[in-house]
């Protein structure tokens, strides 16, 4: 069964489907429905999120976090903004998926929302819930329905699991592996103990590196306060621009729109304490800065960087950093330091778990092949990069 209404209020369209869902616990012929709103703050969206129990999985779906990417990368973009709730046989919300209706040249892209920023896809959705195959048909059945005409869609960065938890759609057989993974270091055992932050061999480490450079002068780690933040921002930009420089790659922060992105959000969130930044100093100087977001009891680092000057290059002030960073989040009560997308090697010095990454694409016409294409190519490199020195030479070349 399939019904479509498409209609227009307070300048925001919607449309809704139902499609039939047939589970175990659902009877044959219940229906999952989907309705698509084009303003996150819609009231009748905020209602249906008000009287259900999703709420957004990382700090990457936050509303703050949508609204300033929105405001910033997406209007440079002209993104048009897509969210879509999915409500159960029973009418109550089960989910909101968040996407962008975006321009790849001439072509018409609908992505998970993300916009070259969000390290992670992920709807706003329960935990409480396991989601089975079956369903998650169901579900992208009703979701394709009310979505506007494209090219092609896609998922990005979909993390198999999310702090430990499974991701509603890690069961949904439409997801590849990306061959990429991201990294989080739990705070506390499974018995619920903390975990001994000493006997990791990157604490040991950082610590030592840290005495090191504390024998020529004194290093402090600082937090970022109104005062301060736009010089540590400065230096952050900085020296990332020249490391990228140095290595023949472009930077993402040399786009305008993404650079007021991070200074915006960072404003907002030391006022709402879902922004961290930390500079690591020594004598006036900045050797490393550390941009983090704040959700429940997950610290979740986004941006890194350090100076490029030799001089700090055998004291590591980036892993000095790190570790300091990790014990802020200890100190404060976090369960979860989540080291964000790429398994370095150094992340695997803290103990810490790799979650594998996914991805999804698909032409939704002609003119959307080269797109699935294209993705699977890169899709096919990664891959390859893992196990062939050469493939991985030729990847970094077609990113510069």
């Amino acid at each position: 069964m399939v019904l479509i209404d498409l209609f227009t209020s307070s300048g925001s369209e919607t449309a809704s489907a139902t499609t039939d869902w047939v589970d175990g616990d659902a009877r044959s012929g219940s229906a999952v429905a989907a309705t698509l709103f084009e303003a996150f703050d819609d009231p009748r969206l905020q209602a249906l999120i008000g009287a259900s129990t999703v709420r957004p999985l990382t700090a990457f779906q936050d509303p703050a976090f949508f609204a300033d990417l929105l405001s910033t990368v997406g209007a440079a973009t002209r993104a048009r903004p897509l969210f879509v709730a999915v409500t159960g046989p029973d009418g109550g919300l089960v989910m909101v998926l968040p996407f962008a209706l975006v321009r790849c040249g001439p072509l018409r892209v609908i992505e998970g929302l993300d916009l070259d920023v969000s390290d992670y896809w992920a709807p706003f959705a329960t935990t409480c819930r396991t989601w089975t195959g079956p369903e998650l048909e169901a579900v992208w059945t009703a979701v394709r329905k009310v979505l506007p005409p494209a090219d092609a869609l896609t998922l990005k960065k979909v993390p198999l699991s999310i702090h430990g938890t499974a991701h509603p759609f890690s069961a949904w057989q439409g997801l590849k592996p990306m061959g990429a993974q991201a990294v989080r270091l739990a705070l506390y055992d499974e018995a619920g103990a903390p975990v001994a932050l000493s006997g990791l061999s990157g604490v040991k480490d950082g610590r030592r590196k840290c005495r090191r450079l504390e024998k020529t002068a004194p290093v402090v780690m600082r937090e970022a306060d109104e005062a301060g933040l736009d010089r540590m921002l400065e230096q952050m930009i900085g020296q990332r621009r020249e490391r990228f420089r140095a290595i023949g790659r472009p930077d993402l922060m040399d786009r305008p729109e993404i650079e007021i992105f991070y200074r915006q959000r960072a404003r907002a969130g030391l006022a709402d304490g879902s922004v961290r930044v930390f500079a690591l100093e020594t004598e006036g100087e900045t050797l490393a800065v550390i941009y983090g977001l704040c959700q429940g009891d997950v610290f979740t680092i986004v941006v890194t960087s350090m100076s490029s000057d030799p001089r700090w290059t055998p004291a590591s002030p980036g892993l000095v950093i790190m570790v300091k960073a990790i014990e802020w989040a200890v100190a404060e009560g976090y369960r979860t330091v989540d080291l964000s997308v790429g398994a370095l090697p150094y992340k695997t010095r803290f103990a810490a778990t790799a979650t594998e990454l996914a991805e999804a694409q698909f032409a939704l016409t002609p003119a959307g092949l080269p797109v699935v294409l294209v993705a699977t190519l890169r899709r096919w490199l990664r891959h390859g990069a893992l196990r062939h020195p050469m493939l991985a030479r030729l990847r970094s070349a077609l990113r510069r």
